[in-house]
């Protein structure tokens, strides 16, 4: 699939990709501050998100292809891969399904290992707003309110209405993600060891990231590093951006 996406700065390549029920809009103003680092910053949709197209299969081996084509169709050498949540999950598989692209993956709070689902409250939620009878978005604001009381998380949904041949609509393929949920939890476990440098950075206060595990993901990527961010949780780059940032090129730099 081709997926949609735009350029921030000048530099050497860096593909950035955002989680599930995002978009690349979520991650606009970090990828300014990693473009006046010098990074030509390619922010991409996800098959099935934003303003990428909408298919029936949402996997990871898909989604890494999705990717692979992105970084060929634009003779990109050898980018940075850099993903949070699921995102991460997909450039971890592409860095066991395509090795010859990245030249390093940062992965933002998230593992190999699998997940059972837990996003299962979200997606009743969204599928009790009737798109077909609502009116505006206040109405199905009201709808979401009736089970998700977290504001961020709200707001976050709610950012992926948009009008559509004068009907609201979602930007992201909520049928394809429901029916494939179990999907985003799958383990990227590499079929054997693989030796790319990538980096692990967690926020200190979320549990995607087990610190006991570490071994775990050593024995698969020998070569990885861990980083964690103190005081964030899991949206790490929208909680603590500067530090995050530093983060990532303080073990960019550590390649070079």
């Amino acid at each position: 699939m081709e997926l949609k996406f735009r350029v921030i700065g000048e530099g050497h390549p860096l593909v950035l990709l955002h989680g599930l029920f995002g978009m690349s809009d979520n991650l606009t103003l970090f990828a300014k501050m990693l473009a006046e680092k010098g990074f030509a910053v390619y922010l991409a949709d996800l098959r099935n998100h934003g303003h990428s197209s909408h298919d029936a299969l949402h996997n990871y081996p898909v989604m890494a292809a999705d990717v692979a084509q992105l970084v060929r169709a634009n003779n990109l050498n050898r980018p940075i891969v850099v993903g949070h949540s699921m995102g991460g999950k997909v450039a971890l598989r592409l860095a066991n399904d395509f090795p010859e692209i990245p030249a390093a993956v940062v992965v933002i709070d998230i593992a190999p290992y699998h997940y059972p689902v837990h996003h299962r409250e979200i997606l009743d939620a969204l599928l009790s707003v009737d798109l077909t009878t609502t009116k505006a978005r206040s109405e199905a604001e009201a709808v979401l309110k009736q089970s998700i009381q977290d504001y961020g998380t709200l707001q976050f949904l709610l950012k992926n209405l948009y009008w559509k041949d004068e009907k609201l609509a979602w930007r992201f393929n909520l049928q394809a993600i429901d029916a494939q949920i179990e999907e985003i939890g799958e383990a990227t476990w590499p079929g054997s060891v693989n030796e790319l440098p990538i980096c692990f950075i967690r926020g200190s206060k979320s549990k995607y990231i087990d610190p006991s595990r570490e071994g775990e993901i050593l024995a698969h990527f020998p070569n990885a590093k861990f980083a964690t961010i103190e005081g964030a949780g899991h949206w790490v780059h929208a909680e603590k951006p500067q530090e995050l940032l530093t983060a990532v090129i303080t073990y960019l730099d550590t390649l070079s």
